[in-house]
C-alpha cells in the first residue's frame, strides 16, 4: 500500500476590500470560517480573506463555527501591529470588530422530507441490495486533502486486518464529489483516493465481496440515502471548520449510526459527547473507533444517534442567519 499523500496547506485568494454590508451578506452565504495556525500567521485558510482586511471594519461579526476557531481569529489578529484583543473584541486604529461565535445546523425536517423522495427510495434499495446483510460503513465528502480520505481508507483496511472475522461481513461505501477538478493538485488528489480504494478491493475482495464500493461524482439522492443506510459514518477531516455531514448523517438515519468523528471538525464541540471522537492523523485509532461503532449495542446506538439529531437540528440555518443579525444590529 502507498502512504496517504500528505494533506497540502490551502493558500486562500485575495479578496478586495468590501464595505461592512457587503462582507456580512458574502460571510452568512458562504459560511465564512477564519482559521489562524501560530504565532504571526495573517492568512485565514478557509475564509480566503486575509486578517488585514478583516480588523479595520466597524461592528462587523465574523461568524465563525466554535470558540476554538474564534479563539485562533483573534490571536491570529492580535499577532499584528496595531491590533488589540479584548473580551469586546478586536480594535484597531480606533475601531473595534466584534467576533462571535455561530455554529450553523441543519433544518430537519426539510432534509427528512428531502431524503423521503422517489429518487433517493430508488437509490436506497439499490444499495441495500449491494450491501446485503453486511454492516455498512458510509463517508460522503469533497475529494479535498483537508478531508482525509485517503487516511480514512487506510483505516479501514487496518480493519480488516485487525479484525479478519470481519471480512466479507462489512461494506464500505465512499461517496466522493468531484472538488477544484481544475487544479493538479486535486486532481493527484483523488486519484490517489481511487487507487486506494481499489488496492484495498484487489487486497481483500474475492467473487462475493466487494469491501468498497466508490463512486467520485455528483449524486445528491445517492449521499441521502447512504446516510439513511449507515451503521458506522466517518468523518475524520484534518481541519474543518463544521462539516455539516456529522450533522445530517444522525438526521436521516433509520437505524441508528455510531458517528466516528474527528477532533479538527467544528462539529466535534457539538457532537463529540455523542460520538467517537479521533485524532485524524491517526489510521489505528480510527479503525479502532470504527471497530467500537460497528460492536456498539443498537438501542445504545439509537439513543446515540436521536441526541445527535437533536442537537444537530436545533440551530437550522434560518436561525442561525437570524442570531447573526440580530448580533450585527446590537454592535
Amino acid at each position: 500500500m502507498q502512504s496517504a499523500p500528505a494533506a497540502a496547506a490551502l493558500r486562500p485568494a485575495a479578496t478586495p476590500a468590501m464595505r461592512p454590508v457587503a462582507l456580512w451578506l458574502f460571510a452568512c452565504a458562504a459560511m465564512v470560517f477564519a482559521a489562524a495556525v501560530i504565532g504571526a500567521i495573517t492568512r485565514l485558510t478557509e475564509s480566503g480573506l486575509s486578517i488585514v482586511e478583516w480588523a479595520p471594519i466597524t461592528g462587523t461579526l465574523p461568524p465563525l463555527s466554535d470558540q476554538a476557531w474564534a479563539d485562533a481569529f483573534a490571536a491570529c489578529a492580535a499577532s499584528l501591529d496595531g491590533v488589540t484583543a479584548s473580551p469586546s473584541g478586536l480594535s484597531h486604529d480606533g475601531r473595534t470588530t466584534a467576533v462571535a461565535v455561530h455554529p450553523l445546523g441543519v433544518d430537519a425536517p426539510a432534509l427528512r422530507e428531502r431524503a423521503n423522495r422517489a429518487d433517493v427510495a430508488q437509490r436506497l434499495d439499490e444499495l441495500a441490495s449491494w450491501a446485503g446483510d453486511r454492516q455498512v460503513i458510509v463517508r460522503v465528502d469533497r475529494t479535498e486533502p483537508s478531508k482525509n480520505i485517503v487516511r480514512g481508507l487506510l483505516a479501514f483496511r487496518e480493519l480488516l486486518v485487525a479484525h479478519p472475522e470481519l471480512r466479507g461481513r462489512v461494506v464500505h461505501l465512499v461517496f466522493a464529489y468531484p472538488s477544484r477538478s481544475n487544479l493538479a493538485e486535486y486532481q493527484e488528489y483523488t486519484a490517489a483516493v481511487e487507487r486506494t480504494a481499489q488496492q484495498i478491493n484487489n487486497e481483500f475482495g474475492d467473487p462475493n465481496w466487494e469491501p468498497i464500493r466508490m463512486q467520485v461524482s455528483d449524486d445528491y439522492p445517492r449521499s441521502l440515502a447512504a446516510m439513511r443506510l449507515a451503521d458506522v459514518l466517518v468523518v475524520n477531516p484534518i481541519r474543518d471548520g463544521m462539516n455539516l455531514v456529522a450533522k445530517e448523517g444522525p438526521i436521516l438515519s433509520d437505524r441508528g449510526l455510531s458517528l466516528v468523528l474527528s477532533r479538527e471538525a467544528g462539529a466535534a464541540t457539538e457532537l463529540g459527547s455523542q460520538a467517537i471522537v479521533v485524532n485524524p492523523y491517526d489510521v489505528r485509532e480510527t479503525a479502532a473507533a470504527i471497530f467500537a461503532g460497528l460492536a456498539a449495542d443498537p438501542a445504545h446506538r439509537r439513543a446515540s444517534t436521536d441526541d445527535l439529531a437533536r442537537i444537530a437540528g436545533s440551530q437550522p440555518p434560518q436561525r442561525w442567519f437570524a442570531d447573526q443579525l440580530s448580533a450585527l444590529s446590537a454592535t
